[in-house]
């Protein structure tokens, strides 16, 4: 039986070592194609973290082909925490995402690729947030009716998503292209009331969803941000809630803020003095008349 493993030593030996040239090969090609700042973008010569940011902020808006492709196939990568940390991998995902958006060539496969990596978990929450994002920004300048309703139905899907603040950042989105009439202002109010209302919504989706409804005037966000502010919550979220109140509250909310004026949290007091003054500025708060001089 010897034999037979030592011809498949040797045939499984023959077979790396000619798939392991072949993936030289291909690389010298490739290597042909791609301009030298944009291989160091991407990491072939292994570059520092600094060094790659650099490089991507020189490239220009006239990417070919190849280079286009091979960005690509960088951004559908998936991180390794043993190689680089993910948030230093995801910045320069999004950096080049960045110059895809600065061509001079429409990239008319981007939409699809965001929505793609929003869909592929293994790249990582924080990626998918980021294409979250891009759609939001990427959405107003879609080519096509098509584009545009897979942009829609793409965001509509993220605000149901319970993942970090993802569901935020999808308002964010759609709160931004309601401008660009993708979203109706009555779809961008229900979605922020819903978010900043559903006590089981990650923290980092609720407090843009209070700043949002506050901001288009919906009271019903005023028992909302009352209920945060006297309960036990994170020092975020409070802050958040206590912005909403100096927009949409009223004299009713002097004393509950106030409250907060001697905590010993610096973020919490800054954030209630802020709201107070908001509150006066808005006639909310009666303020005391001048001294006359005797």
């Amino acid at each position: 039986m010897i034999w037979k493993y030592t011809i498949i030593t040797v045939f499984l030996g023959s077979f790396l070592g000619s798939y392991i040239a072949s993936a030289a090969e291909t690389q010298v090609i490739l290597s042909n194609k791609i301009a030298p700042e944009l291989q160091t973008a991407l990491g072939w010569n292994k570059a520092t973290y600094v060094t790659r940011i650099r490089s991507i902020h020189r490239l220009g808006p006239e990417l070919k082909k190849d280079e286009k492709e091979a960005v690509y196939k960088f951004l559908e990568s998936k991180p390794d925490p043993a190689k680089m940390p993910i948030l230093e991998f995801d910045g320069l995902k999004n950096e080049l995402v960045i110059v895809l958006m600065k061509q001079h060539e429409y990239p008319r496969e981007l939409t699809d690729k965001l929505i793609k990596m929003y869909h592929t978990p293994e790249l990582g929450a924080v990626w998918q947030d980021y294409c979250i994002q891009f759609l939001g920004q990427w959405g107003a300048y879609a080519a096509t009716a098509e584009e545009l309703k897979h942009v829609r139905a793409t965001l509509l899907e993220a605000l149901e998503d319970r993942h970090a603040g993802i569901a935020g950042t999808a308002l964010i989105a759609i709160n931004s292209l309601s401008s660009k009439k993708m979203f109706s202002v009555p779809e961008v109010k229900e979605a922020a009331w819903m978010l900043a209302n559903n006590e089981q919504i990650p923290e980092a989706s609720r407090i843009p969803a209070l700043q949002i409804a506050a901001v288009m005037g919906d009271q019903r966000i005023v028992e909302t941000a009352r209920k945060i502010i006297g309960q036990r919550n994170p020092a975020m979220l409070k802050m958040s809630a206590m912005a909403a109140l100096g927009m949409v509250g009223n004299h009713e909310d002097t004393e509950l803020l106030k409250a907060y004026e001697r905590s010993s949290d610096i973020r919490l007091r800054n954030a209630a003095i802020a709201a107070i003054r908001t509150l006066t500025g808005r006639g909310m708060v009666a303020t005391e008349p001048p001294a006359t001089a005797k």
